[in-house]
């Protein structure tokens, strides 16, 4: 069940930062077609995150999903932080 559980919100937190992405991308973009491709794609990385979120709720209780959400969370920023990368970025 916790390997279920992971699975399922970890795609979801994935798909999340996809829609982050495509949706900087777009703003980025001149007015055109490659924009709305970009903001299209955010919009189905949206789709995507609450379809896996409510997978996990179709399986588990709300009181067993958002703590462990929160947990994967923390986990994502301290790896996001430790990227050397990151700095780079910004």
């Amino acid at each position: 069940d916790a390997y279920f559980l992971d699975r399922l919100l970890t795609a979801g937190i994935v798909e999340a930062r996809g829609c982050e992405r495509f949706g900087l991308v777009a703003v980025a973009l001149p007015a055109g077609s490659l924009k709305e491709l970009y903001r299209d794609l955010a919009r189905s990385e949206v789709r995507h995150q609450e379809l896996y979120i409510d997978f996990a709720r179709a399986y588990f209780a709300e009181d067993v999903i958002e703590p462990r959400l929160e947990e994967l969370l923390e986990v994502e920023a301290r790896v996001m932080a430790q990227l050397p990368i990151r700095a780079a970025l910004y």
